[in-house]
């Protein structure tokens, strides 16, 4: 928080602030929550669950909880948040659950190492985003090759392991080969093309629109930027805050926006009060909402067990 808002002017900040144009701060707002929407339409997909209104909403409640987990703590413990709060609403297995939000980050791995090639190869990136990123795109690529490998030999890896896994002491070796089997699971929604182009084409939809989420709000204080900067502010966001920050990404947040602008020649006062407004649009509907349905639903974190008994 000292090093974004050191040398910067607070009148600055409130004048920018208070000349953002209110109705693409809204269309942000709302672009925010449709993509939490397709984001839990992708979830029932990955879950091959017939249509039902109830659980489509619980699944919306779990996604939005989890966010706010995650924004707000940090630990990141939204995905555990969302597995419990979903399996007491739905009939379905934890590690079924478990299953599909693995395949959800890997899809997701693999759309934004997609993003960040199309980045490097459209714009001259500093050294500092470059190199980590090459590595990040070798990363999507071995997370492509995994999901093609689970899907089409993960049952014969099954019936190999099980054998090895009744060598374990006690009922051990059972437990761990179903927890394996329902968790593959999450992966037959990959087998079929019906289910796989949806998927696919949710994942980059909801890419899309959080890069024009920061685009709108770049055009909302008059930051004459490309769209690829947008993306490049996205791309950044995301690799920096994945480690564990502190509680609400506060500072980590805005530094890193800052430092990003700063890649395209955006001085670092406008710079700031655009990461504050971003960062209100982006992440506080996210924590509203997910406060709500903590509240309405009187849910708690269970303790940890992915147990099906």
């Amino acid at each position: 928080m000292y090093f974004a808002f050191r040398g910067v002017s607070f009148s600055q900040l409130g004048e920018v602030i208070t000349s953002a144009v209110p109705w693409m701060l809204a269309a942000g707002i709302g672009i925010v929550l449709i993509n939490v929407a397709l984001l839990a339409l992708r979830w029932w997909l990955m879950l091959l669950r017939a249509w039902q209104g109830s659980e489509y909403k619980a699944l919306l409640g779990g996604v939005y909880l989890g966010q706010m987990f995650n924004i707000l703590l940090p630990a990141r413990l939204g995905e555990l948040a969302r597995i419990f709060f979903v399996s007491e609403r739905i009939d379905t297995t934890k590690s079924g659950l478990l299953g599909s939000l693995v395949l959800e980050k890997v899809v997701d791995i693999i759309t934004f190492g997609l993003a960040l090639l199309l980045l490097i190869t459209a714009v001259s990136l500093p050294p500092w985003v470059s190199d980590p990123g090459k590595t990040i795109i070798a990363l999507s690529f071995i997370s492509l090759l995994a999901v093609i490998a689970l899907v089409l030999w993960g049952r014969r890896f099954l019936v190999w392991i099980t054998p090895l896994l009744k060598r374990l002491p006690s009922s051990w070796g059972e437990r761990v080969a179903g927890i394996l089997e329902r968790a593959l699971t999450g992966f037959e929604s990959m087998r079929d093309w019906r289910r796989q182009l949806p998927i696919w084409t949710l994942s980059i939809l909801s890419l899309v629109l959080s890069t024009l989420t920061n685009y709108i709000i770049l055009r909302a204080v008059d930051i004459q930027v490309p769209f690829t900067a947008a993306l490049f502010v996205l791309i950044v966001l995301q690799v920096g805050s994945a480690p564990p920050s502190a509680p609400g990404k506060l500072g980590i947040f805005h530094y890193l926006t800052v430092l990003a602008l700063s890649a395209f020649g955006v001085d670092k006062g406008l710079a700031l009060a655009y990461s504050l407004l971003l960062y209100v649009v982006a992440l506080m509907p996210k924590v509203v909402i997910g406060v709500g349905v903590l509240i309405f639903s009187r849910w708690r974190l269970p303790s940890f067990t992915l147990s099906e008994e």
